[in-house]
């Protein structure tokens, strides 16, 4: 009688470092359970690990190379926040109850040059610009310069609270398990500021 059972088992070097998935049949021709060798253990599952290595004697996985993994989770979580932040950004912000779009493809190179069209020319008044919430509507110089500056106070707050994780990352965290815990971009510039 022929039982016909495999599982894909991680193969491991004498150190515990993985060499490569392998499909490994449970019973014989005769359909005896066979041992399992020692170099073959379960694959890592849901750890997230860089350089993954097995433990013989706790039988599990653990990271074996903590520091290469903590410069790698640094580089791609301040890649994560920076994509982050530039949406936060490009949401939009509010000044006097209207609220502008501000993505950096258009629309801050739309105020740039709006503002330095008023800035050349001084005898222009008035401007029109589409809002998010209250359509077109017509402002003063005065107004609309105040406007410029709610949207560089909007991108300055929150390019600032990356700068300042960047920093807190690169120097302070120094291990995965704090960076993994960190969550979101929001979440982690709160926990920051409750650490400083």
């Amino acid at each position: 009688m022929q039982v016909n059972k495999v599982i894909v088992l991680i193969q491991v070097d004498e150190n515990g470092y993985e060499i490569e998935p392998v499909i490994f049949n449970l019973y014989d021709e005769e359909g005896n359970l066979k041992e399992i060798p020692n170099n073959l253990v379960p694959p890592n599952g849901s750890k997230r690990l860089w350089k993954p290595k097995w433990d013989f004697q706790l039988k599990d996985w653990f990271e074996g190379d903590a520091e290469s993994a903590l410069i790698e989770r640094k580089t791609s979580i301040l890649g994560q926040y920076n994509m982050e932040c530039k949406e936060i950004i490009e949401t939009g912000f509010y000044h006097n109850g209207d609220f502008f779009a501000f993505s950096m493809v258009k629309d801050q190179a739309n105020f740039a040059q709006q503002m330095t069209f008023l800035l050349l020319r001084p005898d222009i008044t008035t401007v029109s610009w589409m809002t998010e919430n209250n359509g077109k509507k017509y402002y003063s110089r005065e107004e609309f310069f105040a406007i410029c500056g709610s949207g560089e106070m909007h991108k300055r707050k929150y390019m600032n609270d990356y700068w300042d994780l960047t920093e807190y990352i690169t120097n302070v965290i120094q291990d995965v398990e704090t960076l993994n815990s960190l969550g979101t971009f929001e979440e982690a510039v709160q926990k920051m500021k409750q650490v400083q």
